[in-house]
């Protein structure tokens, strides 16, 4: 197993607010950090994921930003007596293999912070699920009490 780990930064315009006087956005320029992963599977552990059927576990999941519109629709759902979901974005192997998986962050000690959980807590946890359900096929073992 070998991971990609990226980090960057980029300037964004948001829009604050609409402002009814003049009938216009409102917007500033915000700095977001992201981080990145992509991980590589040797041909035997994707072999082992799929004979498993380990591709949809969940690694690790974040909180969504959020936003204002989706909000609103949770607010008049819930007045409707409809339960709504949690704000949250689930990262699956499946997601990991394809490096379609990002995170956006305020401040550089959250990117900071959360790289190195990646790095230290989620991508070892991964490769010790994937080590421990190939040692187990065709292997014996006698426990004695």
């Amino acid at each position: 197993m070998k991971a990609i780990v990226e980090t960057s930064q980029a300037d964004d315009e948001v829009e604050l607010q609409k402002a009814t006087f003049f009938k216009k956005a409102v917007t500033q320029r915000r700095t977001y950090y992201y981080i990145s992963v992509t991980v590589e599977f040797s041909e035997e552990e994707r072999a082992v994921l799929t004979k498993h059927k380990l591709w949809e576990t969940e690694v690790w999941s974040s909180a969504l930003e959020p936003d204002a519109q989706l909000a609103a629709l949770d607010r008049d759902l819930a007045k409707l007596g409809i339960a709504v979901p949690p704000n949250v974005s689930s990262t699956t192997i499946q997601r990991l293999a394809q490096g379609i998986v990002w995170n956006r962050f305020d401040t550089s000690v959250e990117a900071l912070n959360f790289s190195t959980d990646v790095k230290t807590k989620y991508l070892p946890a991964l490769k010790r699920l994937i080590d421990r359900v190939q040692g187990a096929i065709g292997s014996s073992e006698t426990l004695e009490f």
